[in-house]
């Protein structure tokens, strides 16, 4: 039994399936309130051309939050200085409950933007902004963007 758990270990160690190449987090929101007018922008760079790469957003917000989902913008400008919006909503709960890891007041949550053409190698820079209808989103602690190199 000892040894099925040190070898189901081992596998789990050596495939890993993704590597952060970035990862940034934003927690300044005045009274946690996300306003229309604060884009966040994140520039990173890409190494390897021909690698699949995915992108994710980060979203913290107090826990019990009254929305089921949050709309959000996703500008993505390229390399080669293509500029593509991407609107999609942040699924905040379902009929479950709760999505993400909630602790106490908190919960945190990711969930992959689905992009219209691949990254490729070259400086990128994003830009999220919320298109919820109201001048500020609600209890919102923190947002982030995550790409991942996605390994075999």
């Amino acid at each position: 039994m000892k040894r099925l758990a040190l070898a189901l270990l081992a596998i789990l160690a050596t495939s890993c399936t993704s590597e952060a190449v970035f990862s940034k987090t934003d927690t300044a929101f005045a009274a946690n309130r996300w306003q229309k007018s604060d884009i966040k922008t994140y520039e990173f760079e890409i190494d390897q051309a021909a690698t699949p790469y995915e992108m994710q957003v980060f979203f913290s917000h107090v826990y019990g939050y009254q929305f089921e989902k949050v709309p959000l913008i996703a500008e993505v400008t390229y390399p080669d200085g293509q500029l593509s919006s991407l609107k999609f909503d942040l699924i905040v709960k379902d009929a479950s409950g709760e999505l993400g890891d909630c602790v106490g007041d908190y919960c945190d949550m990711t969930q992959k933007i689905e992009l219209a053409r691949p990254l490729d190698k070259g400086k990128h820079k994003v830009r999220l902004m919320h298109d919820f209808n109201g001048e500020y989103l609600p209890n919102v602690l923190a947002l982030g963007l995550r790409v991942e190199k996605l390994m075999d």
